[in-house]
């Protein structure tokens, strides 16, 4: 069964909500869905799926009523959308280091020397500058 999630953490944090959403079924059926936290009477810390619900005469009664099979399989679509959404803020994007060489010289008779870059050597040659670190040219 094809099943979508799209998943949020609250901006704010709140005492029992881990997350909320939109799921989707099939491409037919999409209702909102909280993952909330849960401590049992062993101080152990779980999380669960809630699915829509309404207070009718004082009571509360589920709105979405999913078999145990879909139920299941909702419940670990979610389970990797919040995983993501979780873990998205703390993955780096991969640094990627480039190597400059210094302007040849000839290129270094046509270009205008000036003391720049905190006391450095910089070129200018009307296209482009370069900044001598010490460890090789670095593009301004």
């Amino acid at each position: 069964m094809d099943v979508e999630a799209r998943i949020y953490l609250p901006e704010k944090p709140l005492e029992n909500v881990w997350g909320y959403g939109e799921v989707t079924v099939e491409r037919l059926f999409t209702f909102q869905v909280r993952v909330l936290k849960h401590q049992k009477e062993n101080g152990e810390e779980v999380s669960f799926v809630s699915f829509p619900r309404r207070k009718v005469q004082g009571r509360w009664e589920d709105v979405v009523h999913p078999s145990q099979e879909l139920r299941e399989r909702i419940a670990e679509v979610v389970n990797q959308e919040i995983r993501k959404e979780i873990i998205k803020d703390l993955e780096l994007p991969e640094i990627v280091s480039s190597e400059y060489e210094p302007v040849s010289g000839a290129a270094q008779k046509d270009s205008k020397h000036r003391r720049d870059c905190n006391g450095r050597s910089v070129w200018s040659d009307n296209q482009r500058s370069h900044c001598e670190t010490g460890t090789g040219w670095t593009f301004l």
